[in-house]
């Protein structure tokens, strides 16, 4: 199991390099990186940005694991309908966008 682990001022452009440098780590080293899973930065906020930073990679939508993810987070709070989570593939990894406070990230990952 190879485990990365970043942290990032809220910069678009930092976001997709860590997302791109995940990934390239999967192309140079020849690594089986099937999951990356982001926290934080979903919201509606002028700083959340990882949506469309992982967008930017141009990645395809799995528009269903954003939808669950905000579907289960709304039984513990409404405030999760104003989430950006996302789920997408970049060839064949999986990138999954999960809220950034520990509660929500723990109710996605169980989700």
């Amino acid at each position: 199991i190879l485990t990365l682990s970043f942290i990032l001022k809220t910069n678009k452009e930092r976001i997709k390099a860590c997302n791109k440098f995940t990934y390239d780590i999967h192309n140079i080293e020849n690594k089986k990186i099937h999951c990356i899973f982001t926290t934080g930065g979903t919201g509606i906020g002028p700083r959340d940005l990882t949506p469309e930073s992982i967008m930017d990679l141009n990645p395809t939508l799995i528009p269903g694991i954003g939808e669950n993810l905000r579907a289960s987070g709304a039984m513990h709070t409404p405030m999760s309908y104003g989430s950006r989570s996302l789920g997408a593939i970049l060839d064949k990894t999986l990138i999954i966008a999960l809220p950034g406070s520990t509660k929500a990230t723990e109710q996605g990952i169980a989700a």
